[in-house]
């Protein structure tokens, strides 16, 4: 019998050492700028992808990894034994799941888990994290893939955009488009609920909004319980950074993460957005 691995999307956004350390399998998106067309986290990092946006007039799309890309890496981690869960964001945000379901199906005799987070970026590297934590146990694919699943039935993900412009641009808003034209100099706090992005707050100014960040996380998960927390961000670091030690002042941090918004998922929330994903141990 081979032992489990643990597949993702390139929108996990974990930093690279993370997946090196843990031996992830990363199945990239793709971003197109116009004609061209770049592999999520390989042929665009994140730093260069921001400042590519800042340069050109092109408005960006992403489209999820095919079908085939899936079947080849199924068939490859299957082929020696070796069983397999692949985490992934939200269906309601991206086809990828949707494509990584087909080919599962297409490879009927092989134990393959896949699985819908419901959430995007850190929220599902925290789920990707919990299987990898339980798959170093010996556990089998499917009590890893309940690992994942009851992560990600409890995240709580709340972040700050400095503006709506590219997800409304790119149909990713959801409940939040009734925040547009109404916010002048506020800054609007999302959250991810039901697979969906949809509005939590708004705050005026930067330094109210990421305050606001703290509350609201406070009321969804009570202060001093221990937690896994991920924070995202597309500006910069020290305001991710000062997040956390806010963060940390209110809870017993079992483990946390620090990781940039990868390219797909700065075609969508754009320059500037820093938040966390959080749940409780």
């Amino acid at each position: 019998m081979g032992r489990v691995r643990v597949v993702v999307d390139s929108t996990a956004d974990l930093p690279a050492d993370v997946y090196a350390k843990h031996d992830l399998i990363v199945v990239p998106l793709t971003v197109h700028f116009g004609e061209k067309a770049y592999l999520d986290h390989t042929d665009l990092k994140a730093e260069d992808f921001y400042a590519k946006l800042a340069s050109t007039d092109v408005l960006p799309y992403t489209s999820p990894p095919t079908t085939g890309a899936f079947l080849r890496v199924y068939e490859d981690l299957t082929a020696g034994g070796d069983e397999v869960v692949s985490i992934h964001l939200s269906g309601k945000l991206s086809q990828t799941v949707h494509h990584a379901a087909l080919a599962r199906e297409l490879l009927p005799g092989a134990a393959i888990e896949v699985i819908d987070t419901g959430s995007a970026s850190l929220g599902t590297g925290l789920a990707a994290m919990a299987a990898v934590r339980a798959a170093a146990t010996g556990k089998e694919a499917h009590v890893v893939a309940e690992a994942a699943r009851a992560v990600a039935a409890r995240l709580q993900v709340l972040f700050v955009v400095d503006s709506l412009t590219h997800l409304a641009r790119n149909g990713r808003i959801g409940g939040a488009r009734a925040l547009l034209g109404k916010l002048l100099r506020a800054k609007p706090i999302l959250t991810v609920t039901n697979g969906s992005v949809a509005p939590a707050a708004t705050a005026r100014g930067r330094d109210r909004a990421l305050q606001r960040v703290t509350d609201l996380l406070i009321r969804r998960i009570p202060p001093r319980s221990r937690v896994h927390l991920a924070i995202a961000y597309s500006g910069d670091r020290w305001e991710a950074e000062a997040l956390l030690k806010d963060l940390s002042a209110h809870y017993r941090v079992d483990g946390a993460i620090i990781g940039m918004l990868g390219p797909v998922i700065g075609v969508h929330t754009g320059p500037g957005s820093v938040g966390v994903c959080a749940y409780m141990t």
